[in-house]
């Protein structure tokens, strides 16, 4: 069984609590017209719940690094994220899959993007960072001179 999301790219969602066929990280690494297509259209407050049930994410934790309160975060488990909150899920997701690629993962992903890094602004921890996209931008470049052994 599979589940569509935007238009025509789908993901399996049979196998839920195994990492690789989280639908939101699946759609992280979709292409750009997709997630725009996604963004727009709202995501399923079930895959927010599955990916931080999956990736082991404590819910609190996860809405202050997007910028949502948790009381809005629970609500939103039964209905739709549209606009800003949407695209700073998807966001989140796209970060998150970027790290468990670089640390080999989930759980290595989860404690580097906890941990404050001298690399950061000010030190900050990633994960305080990826509730603007200029932030997400820094924590990304980070991971991305990781990948490419380049550590300054």
């Amino acid at each position: 069984m599979s589940i569509t999301i935007g238009s025509g790219y789908h993901v399996a969602d049979s196998a839920f609590g195994r990492l690789q066929s989280n639908a939101l990280l699946q759609l992280a690494s979709a292409p750009a017209d997709v997630l725009v297509a996604q963004i727009r259209s709202g995501l399923d407050g079930a895959l927010v719940k599955a990916f931080l049930h999956d990736l082991n994410i404590p819910a609190p934790e996860f809405a202050d690094a997007v910028g949502m309160s948790f009381r809005t975060l629970s609500r939103r488990y039964n209905e739709r994220l549209t606009g800003e909150d949407a695209a700073k899920v998807v966001r989140y997701a796209k970060v998150f899959a970027r790290a468990i690629e670089t640390f080999g993962s989930a759980k290595q992903a989860y404690t580097w993007l906890q941990r404050p890094n001298r690399s950061l602004s000010a030190g900050a921890t990633p994960a305080s960072l990826l509730d603007t996209e200029f932030g997400a931008e820094e924590v990304n470049d980070a991971l991305l001179r990781m990948q490419h052994g380049v550590f300054c």
